[in-house]
């Protein structure tokens, strides 16, 4: 018998987060950007398990997937 663990990141959106028009770097465009959370989760057998360490808020564009950290004025502050 064997056990299966490890570590995976998930991406939600953040419920009343930062949603706005903004030029990406990456696409070359004015596109939109929504605000996620990552959080890196301990895994058995794929499934997750339990947080481990900080959750990050990221602005990710619509367009290409890019994600881009959060500038201090557009930070939203909720915490989930």
């Amino acid at each position: 018998m064997f056990i299966i663990f490890g570590s995976q990141i998930l991406k939600s959106p953040v419920k009343d987060g930062v949603d706005i028009m903004e030029y990406c770097p990456k696409c070359d465009s004015v596109t939109r950007m929504t605000e996620y959370k990552w959080q890196k989760y301990v895994t058995l057998f794929f499934n997750p398990i339990f947080q481990d360490g900080e959750k990050e808020y990221v602005l990710t564009c619509t367009h290409c997937n890019t994600s881009f950290e959060i500038n201090n004025e557009l930070y939203s502050g909720n915490n989930e």
